[in-house]
């Protein structure tokens, strides 16, 4: 039987957000739509700016893991990590918008076997080491 601690948890995390969603502190106003996808810590919902967005709602639980990752996010720019887009808190959450990445309609885990599945002939090449991970 699930605890009375993770019941609570999901309906607060299920629970709609405001559409549309105003950032305060810039004036940004995105569309929203629906959830993406939910866990014990944060759901995450479909929404539009300029171009296709996720919403990150963070858990009030969990508040210490929102300003972690926002601040470690903010410092990161680079071709290969989704970037994050704005943050803010509201009396409806705390809230991370990111890129959306283009989707395929598969998991990681699918995609990895079935390039496991191919032919060794046509796997890409294994990564190298960078000089400065080397010993």
């Amino acid at each position: 039987m699930p605890s009375r601690r993770s019941d609570s948890m999901n309906e607060r995390d299920r629970r709609p957000i405001p559409n549309p969603l105003e950032n305060p502190q810039n004036g940004r106003v995105y569309a929203t739509s629906g959830v993406l996808g939910a866990g014990g810590m944060a759901t995450v919902f479909e929404a539009r700016f300029d171009a296709p967005l996720a919403i990150k709602r963070v858990v009030p639980d969990v508040i210490w893991s929102y300003w972690a990752e926002r601040d470690l996010l903010a410092s990161l720019d680079h071709p290969n990590i989704i970037r994050l887009v704005d943050s803010f808190e509201i009396a409806e959450g705390s809230f991370l918008i990111f890129e959306r990445a283009d989707s395929t309609g598969e998991d990681l885990g699918s995609r990895i076997g079935a390039a496991l599945d191919t032919d060794p002939a046509q796997r890409p090449p294994p990564l190298e080491a960078s000089p400065r991970d080397r010993p």
